[in-house]
């Protein structure tokens, strides 16, 4: 088979068929198709907003907006797949990286698919266009983050619970994080000297 008809068939297998697509992807390790895709999804969003306001902002600036967005997508899906490898495996995952790395790229997929629906709604009037956008938004969320559940599953062999709170660790541990240096910054000024 061809690169490019296995590269369609798991993006098929991804959105139809996502539980077996992502035990595949793991399993084979397939890197040249993730960054494939990973390309392809960040090309899609500054290409749908280039649409909708090239008048406004010009070619130059979407040019430069698209090559700092592919390095930010790039160094965060590395940092994504280390953290939630080392929690996974905290968890008792066993698994491999490059597997999670490749898994977590085709969960990308959503990011291209809803591109097209996107433009279109960006052509609405008000208030559909706020209600369509957000409904969107928060159906790409939750198809992410399935994916991101079935793709820890797949690479470190996890159950839906744990791969659950393996995800939802660094969130966790953020909120946290925030809360206790809050915490701490109102006690710094609460003990600060005042000054009449």
């Amino acid at each position: 088979m061809s690169f490019l008809n296995d590269f369609l068939e798991t993006i098929y297998d991804v959105l139809f068929k996502p539980n077996q697509a992502m035990h595949v992807i793991a399993q084979t390790q397939k890197i040249k198709q993730a960054l494939l895709l990973f390309f392809f999804s960040s090309l899609m969003p500054p290409w749908a907003a280039y649409i909708v306001l090239k008048d406004v902002l010009g070619a130059s600036f979407f040019t430069i907006a698209f090559f700092i967005q592919i390095g930010l997508y790039l160094i965060c899906w590395f940092l994504f797949a280390a953290v939630l490898g080392a929690i996974a495996e905290l968890y008792g995952g066993r698994g491999s990286i490059i597997s999670l790395f490749a898994t977590l790229g085709f969960a990308s997929l959503p990011r291209i698919v809803i591109t097209p629906f996107w433009v279109c709604i960006s052509f609405m009037s008000e208030p559909f266009k706020s209600v369509f956008t957000s409904a969107a938004g928060f159906v790409v969320l939750l198809w992410m983050l399935f994916l991101y559940i079935e793709a820890l599953k797949a690479s470190y062999k996890l159950s839906t619970s744990t791969a659950i709170l393996t995800l939802f660790t660094p969130i966790i541990f953020l909120i946290g994080l925030s809360i206790i240096l809050f915490l701490y910054a109102g006690a710094l000024l609460a003990n600060l000297p005042h000054s009449f």
